[in-house]
């Protein structure tokens, strides 16, 4: 029998594997564990279902947490199912690069580069769609743009993403993942969008006083901080602020004092 491609993509990211809601119990009243592991329960006592069930990864039997019985897992296979449909529009122009799951499969990542690259000033942005699931409650399902920015003159890059969409793993899961084509559509509509603002970031000047408050805005502190409140901060934290400082102003001297520059810093 052929394979399917998400099949074949599932295989090749080594994501071909499932998960499973698996109902837990308690015992109420005795019991005893044999010699080869099973349970015999005491006369009169009950094996009474617990209100939450474990997600198991069978393959590996692997229980990554304990969920309330609405937690509704997604399957990997579904997902990249999905996914390659909401590709399908674009043709040649996305292509699945990369897709890895962490921890056992704790956490699954997937990938969609968008072709070429678009240039923002002196710099080029490549722009991917970016999958991030879990499967131990940490996250819901999210899809985002992401945004590889390379420096050409140093050849360093900044890695930047965020999820403009988010599923929960509730009872309507498998609706919602219905709606993923149309997601993906969604997000790179979006990209266009952030397009034009980071190039209207390049001719929009900044003063490199507004390092101050970025950095503020990231860990708390400032430069502008008074010396007596700076004499409280840790050894961490005035290196958190020195590295923070150090990145945006090489950034703003690579692209100018511009938003471009005090964005990539």
């Amino acid at each position: 029998m052929n394979k399917s491609k998400a099949q074949e993509l599932a295989e090749k990211f080594g994501l071909a594997w499932t998960v499973e809601k698996q109902p837990t119990a308690r015992i109420e009243g005795g019991f005893t564990v044999n010699e080869d592991g099973t349970v015999t329960l005491n006369e009169g006592a009950k094996l009474l279902q617990n209100p939450y069930v474990s997600i198991v990864r069978p393959d590996l039997d692997e229980v990554f947490a304990s969920m309330g019985t609405g937690y509704e897992p997604t399957q990997n296979i579904d997902i990249i199912s999905k996914v390659l449909k909401g590709m399908e529009p674009f043709g040649d122009k996305l292509n699945m690069t990369r897709a890895n799951s962490i921890n056992f499969g704790r956490k699954v990542e997937m990938q969609i580069s968008i072709e070429g690259t678009t240039k923002i000033g002196d710099d080029t942005l490549t722009r991917y769609v970016q999958i991030i699931d879990s499967n131990d409650g940490s996250t819901g399902l999210m899809v985002g743009i992401g945004d590889m920015v390379w420096r050409c003159s140093n050849q360093t890059y900044h890695f930047k993403k965020s999820a403009q969409f988010r599923f929960k793993h509730s009872f309507g899961m498998k609706q919602q993942i219905t709606l993923l084509p149309k997601v993906i559509e969604a997000a790179l509509a979006l990209s266009m969008k952030r397009i034009e603002v980071y190039n209207s970031f390049v001719s929009t000047k900044a003063s490199r006083d507004l390092a101050h408050g970025l950095v503020r805005a990231m860990i708390g502190v400032d430069r502008k901080m008074s010396q007596l409140e700076r004499s409280e901060l840790s050894t961490r934290v005035l290196n958190m602020e020195d590295q923070l400082y150090s990145d945006i102003y090489n950034q703003m001297d690579e692209a100018g004092n511009t938003l471009w520059g005090l964005f990539n810093g």
